[in-house]
């Protein structure tokens, strides 16, 4: 599969964007494609990348990209998600930790019906939602 491509969201620190891209991950960010978009319009920018979106805004996102959404067909079949639920002092380190780990369940899932990673990185755990 090879390293995955990741889109930051305005709202997360671009610390998490650098430390990425020094790794040689590929990472683009809302802030220089198109400042200001709509929540919709940033879930539609992921998809079309194919890139797994970091946000903090879990309410929103969670809403527009649920695991669960037979009833009204999946819009979205690639974009993944990863939201960033703890304090920005402490989110780039939990980011590091979580790192191989969110990378081996993109390997694990790629040929499943709805691969998309759905991740939730928290001060204390890393969740992911399958």
């Amino acid at each position: 599969m090879g390293n995955p491509r990741f889109l930051f969201d305005e709202d997360v620190d671009p610390a998490l964007a650098e430390f990425l891209e020094l790794r040689g991950y590929r990472v683009d960010l809302m802030i220089k494609l198109k400042p200001g978009a709509a929540d919709t319009v940033v879930l539609e920018t992921a998809e079309i990348l194919g890139a797994v979106l970091v946000t903090k805004n879990s309410k929103h996102f969670k809403k527009l990209s649920p695991r669960d959404d037979s009833k009204k067909g999946r819009r979205y079949r690639h974009a993944g998600t990863i939201f960033m639920g703890c304090h920005e002092d402490i989110a780039l380190v939990r980011f590091k930790e979580a790192l191989d780990m969110l990378c081996a369940e993109l390997e694990r899932t790629k040929d499943f019906a709805d691969p998309r990673l759905l991740a939730e990185i928290r001060k204390d755990a890393v969740r992911i939602m399958r």
